[in-house]
């Protein structure tokens, strides 16, 4: 088919076949994807649209659209000529605008760098990202996006036909017409948080949001989920000051715990640590003697909020990228001592990497490896959302876990008692609402040593 005739061709995709006047090919509802920011688990059949380049009016120049349904849930690929972040950047480069055509000639708008949705005939009216449990992916700039619309809260149902358009920068030459059905298989782990066998370390990694740790308020929610954990290391981000952080998580866990503290960054561990004095930017470091294993070094780190590709924050999170990539080739090259020369290395912690990609691309050539873990039950990769109804930034992806040498990644997951079944509650002593505890989700890294050497 050439590309003028895929233009032209109008979709309509049911639960299993769709069929256009140009004969486009059959397609099956039934796919299995994951809203992570990666792109490689979409099928070539859920292509619906291409559109020239260079006929954007604005910096996103749109070459194609994709889509996947599941029941009222639609997923969207957009694919674009540049790296681009789609929440922030300079007012010159005009916003993507998702439109949604919905029954009765309403329309569904995401305008994504006014970070909103409405629908037409309420323009004034926000709608929260949690009714329509949007999210869009990678949260660092790039040039293909991934997106999650629920339409179930709008009163649509599987049979009701919508189109999907573009609006702002550029436009599609034809909306494309799809109906709602089918369904995406989507993973479901029903123990979560058990451990996975042959691990010899597990990690936990939460931001607390302001002290959370100690906040009376919130920290009984806080003690069950790292409780839940069973982690014999916590990193710990925005726990400001070290008063009181040894005292609550032996009152929370148990036992005895070591701990490092610097820039609000912890790493906590119920085996021995020796401190790492190194410069890393904000965060903090420490060895972990774990038995039969020998040191593994963790640090916790909390990069430079805020920005987008090419902004002052953003060239800040590079620096600590740098700083931390040396760090680390530091190490490697046995400068801290030769114990250290083939120590596992894990580092986890808030990255903030809403804006280029740069900074993971600087630790992957000091030789670690990133780690994707997926929210059980959901099938994305979410690991912040905002706590309040009117907030502008959707949910997204902040928080990374990275390691390496000799060690690989057995099991990870993002831990949101939101969408746990009521069985992993119960079995992990889990209340629905813990999570709410913070705007950062959990996350909880299976590691087993490799051995080996250079």
């Amino acid at each position: 088919m050439s590309n003028t005739k895929k233009r032209q061709c109008s979709w309509v995709l049911a639960v299993f076949v769709a069929v256009s006047s140009f004969g486009c090919s059959a397609y099956s509802a039934d796919t299995h994807l994951i809203i992570d920011g990666s792109v490689s688990d979409w099928p070539a059949r859920t292509l619906i649209a291409e559109d020239p380049v260079g006929d954007a009016e604005g910096a996103f120049d749109v070459t194609a659209v994709w889509a996947s349904i599941s029941g009222t849930t639609v997923y969207l690929r957009v694919d674009t000529t540049k790296q681009l972040n789609l929440q922030s950047g300079p007012a010159e480069d005009g916003t993507l605008q998702v439109v949604l055509g919905l029954p009765d000639d309403e329309r569904l708008v995401v305008d994504t760098r006014q970070r909103k949705a409405y629908l037409a005939s309420e323009p004034g009216t926000r709608l929260p990202w949690s009714k329509l449990r949007f999210t869009a992916l990678p949260t660092h700039a790039a040039q293909h996006y991934e997106m999650r619309i629920d339409l179930s809260a709008l009163g649509l149902e599987p049979g009701d036909e919508i189109t999907v358009d573009l609006d702002g920068s550029d436009r599609l030459e034809e909306p494309a017409k799809l109906v709602l059905g089918g369904h995406v298989r989507i993973p479901v782990d029903p123990t979560p948080l058990s451990r996975a066998e042959g691990s010899d370390l597990r990690v936990a990694s939460l931001n607390t949001l302001r002290r959370g740790l100690v906040d009376p308020n919130r920290s009984p929610a806080l003690g069950r989920l790292l409780k839940a954990a069973k982690a014999d290391v916590v990193c710990l981000q925005e726990e400001y000051r070290r008063e009181g952080i040894q005292e609550a998580l032996v009152s929370m866990l148990g036992g005895n715990w070591h701990l490092v503290h610097h820039d609000g960054c912890v790493v906590a561990s119920r085996f021995p640590l020796t401190p790492l004095k190194l410069d890393i930017g904000r965060g903090v470091a420490a060895a972990i003697e774990l038995p039969e294993v020998g040191p593994v070094v963790v640090i916790s780190i909390h990069m430079k909020c805020c920005g987008y590709a090419g902004s002052t924050e953003d060239q800040t999170r590079i620096d600590e990228a740098t700083a931390l990539a040396a760090a680390v080739v530091h190490l490697r090259s046995g400068q801290l001592g030769p114990v250290y020369r083939n120590a596992p290395i894990v580092i986890a912690g808030d990255y903030n990497l809403v804006g280029s990609r740069r900074p993971l691309r600087l630790l992957e050539a000091a030789g670690l490896a990133e780690v994707l873990p997926i929210r059980t039950g959901v099938g994305d990769a979410v690991t912040w959302r905002g706590l309040k109804p009117d907030e502008s930034f959707w949910p997204g992806r902040l928080d990374l876990m990275m390691h390496g040498p000799n060690v690989e990644a057995v099991k990870a997951v993002i831990v949101d008692t939101a969408v746990l079944g009521d069985a992993a509650l119960e079995a992990s002593g889990l209340q629905r609402a813990d999570s709410e505890a913070s705007d950062h989700l959990m996350l909880v890294l299976d590691l087993a040593a490799v051995g080996g050497g250079d």
